[in-house]
């Protein structure tokens, strides 16, 4: 009766797939203060947290537009502050995933908060070994990665690796993602022997434990192909940038950032060998693609924007036709 009655007057409307409700500001505003003068507030606002820590799926892509429609509501519940014990378990379920979420959109400065603060309450509540804590830890570090501290990212990476082959084993598949976690960062300063052989070692165990065509045996693929594009072998590289590739498109579809990012690193190879013809029709697909997928003003997009044309500043300087 009462949802209808505040439909009637326009002062609720439920979104589409009729799960959620717009609520207007008078209403919710009258429903703060009814709920503080019953002394409720707190006992509501705990219950929203655990319902959004149950229901806020993780970063991946495939959920992207479900955390886009719970991510206000989300950052609203975490701006209370929480004491108990079953609270802070849910406040740090919640940043973790809402964390991974803006990591994926490239929104790296909220993600830095929300690692943050998901990995202090994980480390003080549950323990510096606990997985959930490593797990923490591990998105912290990507998110010190994707700004270019490669420092800081190496050092949490080790720990979180050495976490994981404690707690989990050597070829858990979480442990595995703390290798090629690693390799990432020590490919990016330029250790590439050190990073080769941390790629090898979580493909080798992801096909194993996983099969070929699983997306985090294909991501090792990936990266594989990228470091030993850095140490000049070229032929090998693209080899296996072809593999991830066609996997990426068999398994997750023409239009998925994984298989963009594939399209990104093939245009790339082609390019450093001057194929720019080749070259020229990847950068075009993955740049469409990444900004369809994930918006023009993303990173991903925008990187692939920027080689695209310093791919053409290149051609133009020796007079190539385009």
């Amino acid at each position: 009766m009462a949802l209808g009655t505040l439909n009637g007057f326009a002062l609720i409307i439920q979104d589409i797939g009729r799960e959620t409700y717009t609520i207007h500001p008078l209403v919710q505003a009258s429903v703060h203060y009814w709920l503080e003068q019953r002394k409720e507030k707190a006992e509501y606002a705990s219950r929203a947290l655990q319902l959004l820590a149950e229901e806020f799926p993780n970063g991946k892509h495939e959920h992207k537009e479900r955390c886009e429609s719970l991510l206000a509501h989300a950052q609203a519940v975490l701006c209370y502050d929480f004491v108990s014990e079953d609270d802070l378990r849910h406040c740090g379920a919640l940043l973790y995933n809402v964390g991974w979420f803006n990591v994926q959109q490239g929104r790296y400065a909220s993600a830095y908060r929300e690692a943050s603060e998901a990995y202090k309450i994980n480390q003080e509540h549950l323990g510096e070994d606990a997985t959930t804590t490593l797990s923490s830890l591990s998105l912290l570090a990507s998110v010190l990665w994707d700004q270019g501290k490669y420092e800081a990212a190496e050092e949490m990476n080790r720990r979180a690796l050495e976490g994981h082959e404690k707690a989990l084993g050597v070829e858990h598949p979480d442990t595995l993602t703390s290798v090629s976690n690693l390799a990432a960062v020590l490919r990016d300063q330029g250790k590439y022997e050190a990073a080769e052989e941390m790629n090898r070692r979580a493909l080798e165990r992801r096909e194993k434990m996983l099969g070929v065509e699983h997306p985090d045996t294909l991501t090792s693929v990936s990266n594989l192909a990228a470091v030993l594009r850095d140490q000049g072998k070229y032929e090998a590289a693209e080899e296996m940038n072809r593999r991830a590739l066609e996997g990426h498109e068999k398994v997750l579809g023409a239009e998925h950032p994984e298989t963009l990012t594939s399209v990104y690193c093939l245009a790339y190879r082609f390019h450093t060998q001057r194929r720019y013809k080749d070259a020229l029709i990847l950068y075009l697909r993955a740049s469409a693609g990444f900004s369809k997928s994930l918006g023009p003003d993303h990173p991903a997009t925008q990187k692939c924007s920027q080689t695209y044309t310093s791919m053409v500043t290149e051609m133009e300087g020796q007079d190539i036709d385009i």
